[in-house]
């Protein structure tokens, strides 16, 4: 008998819990205080807490339900998308919200081999429009949208 019956299962309720406790260890210096006075550490380990425990319940239906095996994963795909957000950080204050979306967007495209690079093109376009109407004109927040627009001289 297998002790593992859904190791899918497994393998995200072990990534939620440790992904939950690293969370806790890093933010170990912040005050959680009390309910009635919440310090700056409050949510955030309410929140691990949380996590913690729909971890378990993940972890726990890993071993009582039935399930597929794990499938296996590339590198590939996961190096891209972290080079993705990597673009997107250092491009948002040089290049303006629109590159840095597009960028971000059409180099992240490049993580699967079915990507159809004229849709990432489209949906990068749309996307970078879409966040500049939420983040600078929706929320008002002081994101330069073009290279030269929102930098003082």
């Amino acid at each position: 008998m297998k002790l593992t019956r859904n190791p899918t299962d497994v393998l995200a309720g072990v990534l939620l819990i440790g992904t939950a406790l690293a969370f806790l260890w890093i933010g170990r210096t912040l005050r959680p205080d009390s309910i009635t006075q919440m310090g700056p550490g409050y949510a955030p380990n309410l929140l691990c807490f949380i996590q913690i425990l729909l971890g378990l319940g993940v972890l726990a239906a890993g071993f009582r339900k039935e399930g597929e095996p794990a499938e296996t994963w590339s590198l590939r795909p996961v190096l891209i998308v972290a080079l993705a957000i990597a673009v997107f950080a250092v491009s948002i204050e040089e290049l303006g919200l629109l590159a840095a979306v597009c960028a971000t967007v059409i180099v992240s495209g490049f993580a699967s081999p079915e990507s159809r690079h004229g849709q990432n093109l489209l949906l990068a376009l749309f996307l970078a429009l879409f966040s500049t109407v939420v983040f600078v004109k929706g929320l008002n927040l002081q994101i330069p949208v073009w290279p030269a627009i929102g930098r003082q001289a």
